[in-house]
């Protein structure tokens, strides 16, 4: 069963089992980030699933999502779709694994950037969920690896 929606690089489907397998990998370390972009009028969401294993590399699972442009009527509201996306898988690997994940943020630490205007808001709503959250520059893997995915 897949119930998180998470797939390989190459889009074969990762079951839950497995997903619970490299999760409760003894000093793995569990980040959930999203990111997106506009792609011929349709916003291209991806969230992603990293695994760390400390001195021997990690892998990563990718959900992906496509949504009408008009969906989101301003960056904040972008933003804290992206944001919930992230929750929203944090609380399915925390449920299956009993693991709590460090959620990623693709927002500026810079208050004078645009996603730095509701780097606050979003990082508060992802630590009352029970979250640790990081932002730019140490959120690699919304800022990065949900970067790549969601082109």
């Amino acid at each position: 069963m897949n119930s998180t929606g998470l797939c390989r690089v190459t889009g074969e489907e990762l079951t839950d089992d497995e997903l619970i397998k490299h999760v409760l990998t003894p000093g793995a370390e569990i980040y959930v980030g999203s990111d997106s972009h506009l792609l011929g009028g349709i916003w291209q969401f991806a969230t992603v699933l990293c695994i760390y294993y400390p001195g021997r590399g990690g892998i990563y699972f990718t959900c992906k999502d496509k949504r009408q442009k008009n969906e989101y009527r301003s960056l904040r509201d972008r933003l804290m779709a992206e944001s919930m996306a992230s929750i929203n898988l944090a609380v399915q690997v925390n449920e299956l694994t009993g693991i709590v994940p460090t959620i990623h943020l693709d927002v500026s630490n810079n208050q004078s950037e645009g996603s730095g205007r509701f780097a606050r808001e979003l990082s508060s709503t992802c630590k009352a969920m029970g979250f640790p959250v990081e932002i730019k520059p140490n959120s690699w893997a919304s800022s990065t690896i949900a970067d790549k995915s969601a082109r």
